[in-house]
């Protein structure tokens, strides 16, 4: 029965001998002992299986019956509770719950047309999109009344459908002309914030509105609106180009009148700010309708700028290039014209004819020409013949084959025998050995004073080469002591000679540990000075360059090695 309708009497009976004792019960309670079940007006509470029990000795019989309530949907719920929001693609599934008896249909709508009338407790959006955004209503009906429920899904996504107001993305117009204010609108879900940023001058807008005013070449560029939220931006980009004639920087400074010579050249340029890109003309009136043959004329556009530059050049000028010149540039917007003319005052050697000038130019270089070729020449030939005389002086100092040098080229030479008293920084009584020691005599034995040049020298083998070096490096030869036997004397160059060791008891210390200098041949470098007396009289004693009191020295070149005999190669 319906709900709140009441339940007529229910009345139990049995044919029973003696009467039987009937009770009513329902869920093992007893509700009734005397045959009679009366619930009144029902509700869900009186609903269940009501059972009448009738008992008689030892016999019992029994009888039920239901009782149900019938009534419109009370409550309704959805799970999960609560408004949805989801980004674009993500699924959406909502369940919808009533309670009715009899149970309820449900059927749900929204702003999706797919899902308008849809039925079932289920609202299932697999990829969810901006068209699914809004209000969606869940009803619960049966035969006893409805109910409904409603949620609110919320789509997001980044700016979309972004544009201007009005829709136009490119301005370009006459300096002075007002704009419209610029508005940016897109759909934005959250809702986006809205900015202009100008690219010439890094300027920021917050809004939505770009307002210009008046056209001017300082606002020209790129304005990109943005439209940004937490899901990221979106832009779109509007041009502004003004238009003006063009515009000369620094008229003061334009030459009007160029006076040259015969041949001169003429070279200059103006920078001209226009817009839109310009273009020049340079038109020549010269003298008797003569045409000007050598004019150029170029342009260069500055990057991110309205500059041109246009340079115009008139090179090797002759009569024909005398006259007025006009050099206009001009655009869509307007003009500028520049004006200009040519004299010669001076003309060529061969009177006015320029071709006579010009023949002179070209004699006059071909005698420089020729003048720097036959100087190179000379020079050639002086570099040849300098270097057939070292070469010649070089072979004449290579000397005899018999192990004697000519002495004609100031070179000290001394024997090896009989070497003198000793040199400065070594022991200063001779040597009891005086093998390997280098001594400067003449073919008799005697000292030789500086000055005088010497013809013999005892050459060692190769392996056994000391050496002394002068101011220019060159080289001395003489018999190389073995590396136990080698006392040293160090120059201001830090340089060592190889000599004997002196006897046992008459070392004397030769100077301080310094660094040997060696040639490609393994030769070891000294520079010397042979000392004097005070009365001017040489004492043959060798003093190391540099060191105090050093007289008058001279150079021992041995550049050149000498070829001796095989008796006396050791």
């Amino acid at each position: 029965m319906l709900e709140g309708e009441k339940m007529p009497t229910v009345l139990c009976t049995a044919d029973c001998n003696p009467a039987c004792h009937v009770t009513w019960t329902t869920n093992n309670d007893r509700v009734s002992g005397n045959g009679t079940l009366s619930l009144g007006r029902l509700d869900t509470s009186k609903d269940g299986t009501y059972t009448c029990t009738a008992r008689g000795g030892t016999r019992t019989e029994t009888v039920t019956i239901n009782v149900t309530t019938s009534y419109g949907p009370k409550t309704i719920s959805l799970s999960p509770p609560g408004d949805v929001s989801v980004e674009e693609e993500e699924r959406i599934d909502v369940r919808c719950q009533a309670s009715c008896s009899p149970s309820c249909d449900i059927c749900w709508t929204g702003p999706n047309t797919y899902q308008a009338g849809r039925r079932g407790p289920n609202l299932l959006i697999r990829h969810a999109d901006r068209t699914d955004r809004g209000v969606y209503v869940c009803v619960a009906s049966n035969d006893y009344g409805n109910i409904s429920t409603s949620l609110r899904v919320n789509v997001n996504y980044a700016g979309s459908d972004i544009k201007l107001v009005p829709n136009d993305t490119h301005y370009s117009d006459k300096e002075g002309t007002v704009l419209p204010d610029i508005r940016c609108v897109a759909e934005c879900n959250p809702a986006c914030e809205m900015s202009w940023y100008h690219d010439r001058t890094g300027r920021l807008v917050v809004g939505s509105t770009l307002s210009l005013k008046n056209m001017k070449r300082s606002k020209d560029g790129n304005y990109m609106c943005n439209a940004t939220n937490n899901l990221g931006p979106q832009t779109l980009s509007l041009t502004v180009v003004s238009l003006f004639p063009p515009e000369v920087l620094r008229k003061d400074l334009l030459n009007t009148s160029y006076d040259v010579d015969e041949w001169d050249s003429v070279f200059s340029s103006i920078s001209v700010d226009a817009s839109p890109l310009p273009q020049a003309d340079l038109v020549h009136v010269g003298v008797d309708q003569q045409e000007a043959t050598n004019v150029v004329l170029q342009s260069q556009r500055q990057p991110v700028s309205y500059r041109t530059e246009f340079s115009y050049s008139i090179r090797n000028i002759t009569y024909s290039d005398v006259g007025h010149y006009t050099l206009t540039v001009s655009n869509s917007q307007g003009d500028f014209t520049y004006k200009f003319s040519i004299n010669i005052i001076h003309e060529g050697s061969f009177g006015n004819g320029g071709g006579a000038s010009h023949l002179t130019a070209v004699l006059v270089i071909i005698v420089v020409t020729v003048s720097i070729a036959i100087m190179l020449v000379i020079v050639a030939l002086i570099f040849v013949f300098r270097r057939k005389q070292n070469r010649e002086r070089q072979d004449k100092n290579s000397g005899d084959s018999d192990g004697t040098l000519n002495g004609e080229h100031n070179v000290l030479y001394g024997h090896q025998e009989d070497a003198p008293a000793g040199l400065r920084g070594f022991p200063q009584q001779p040597v009891d050995d005086a093998e390997g020691f280098i001594g400067i005599h003449d073919a008799e034995g005697r000292p030789k004073p500086v000055n005088d040049v010497y013809a013999e020298v005892v050459r060692p083998s190769s392996n056994n080469r000391p050496a002394s070096a002068g101011p220019s490096n060159v080289y001395g030869t003489g018999t190389k002591p073995s590396a136990t036997d080698r006392a040293k004397s160090a120059g201001p160059r830090d340089i060592y000679s190889t000599v004997s060791k002196p006897t046992a008891g008459k070392n004397q210390e030769l100077g301080p540990e310094t660094t040997r200098t060696t040639n490609k041949d393994g030769l070891v470098y000294l520079e010397v000075d042979f000392t004097k007396k005070t009365d001017g009289e040489e004492t043959g004693k060798v003093a190391i360059h540099g060191i105090e009191n050093k007289c008058d020295y001279g150079e021992i070149d041995f550049s050149k090695k000498v070829n001796l005999p095989e008796d006396m190669e050791n």
